[in-house]
């Protein structure tokens, strides 16, 4: 063997010994339906409606993220736009729900929004994140429920992996604000799918 493919054995040898590190990726499939659907109109025709969303409660220990929430989805409602007219009353907090419907009568609403944060987490590189909400949509006229559905968003951390010559670096929960948001998506898609009323399948 001469000089130079000692010096090219010795090179990959060090290659091998010393092994390599990549950064993987999480892969995030893209927002479907709300986990659980427990009222939905027969008919949506309400896409001209004046609508305004509203924060029905805060949890005491992650204060001002129930109206994180509200406002994710106000903004993915104007985003896909829903409805043509939509207006942020995420600041108005009341676990009441008559005091909203009557707020939300006052101003001429035909449609009132609540947003209710269920469970709030941040996680990490070592704990998941986890975001669970509510959401109610009800006629203001009528007092009726047009839809009523709730969704979770999970986002576990992932350790590193060691392979023989390859290290896949990990990489931490995703971060709340996205939970949030995939929640907001998952609502909207269903105030823009055909339809329908499904059973409650267990709750969250």
């Amino acid at each position: 063997m001469n000089r130079r493919s000692r010096i090219a054995w010795f090179a990959v040898l060090m290659f091998l010994l010393a092994g390599c590190t990549y950064q993987r990726q999480a892969e995030i499939p893209p927002p479907g339906l709300p986990e659980q659907i427990y009222v939905s109109p027969q008919l949506n025709d309400y896409r001209q409606a004046r609508v305004g969303v509203f924060t029905f409660s805060e949890l005491s220990y992650a204060p001002g993220m129930g109206r994180a929430a509200a406002e994710s989805i106000y903004r993915e409602l104007l985003r896909k736009r829903v409805f043509s007219n939509v207006t942020d009353e995420a600041t108005f907090s009341n676990t009441y729900a008559v005091s909203i419907i009557d707020l939300a009568r006052s101003k001429g609403y035909d449609i009132a929004i609540t947003v209710e944060l269920l469970y709030y987490f941040d996680g990490s590189a070592s704990q998941p994140s986890r975001v669970a909400e509510r959401i109610k949509v009800v006629h203001v006229q009528t007092n009726e429920i047009l839809w009523y559905a709730a969704t979770i968003e999970v986002s576990p951390p992932a350790p590193d992996t060691d392979y023989i010559f390859l290290t896949g670096m990990g990489y931490p929960a995703l971060p709340t604000t996205l939970l949030l948001k995939r929640n907001a998506e998952k609502f909207c898609n269903m105030l823009l799918e055909k339809p329908q009323t499904l059973s409650d399948k267990g709750g969250i």
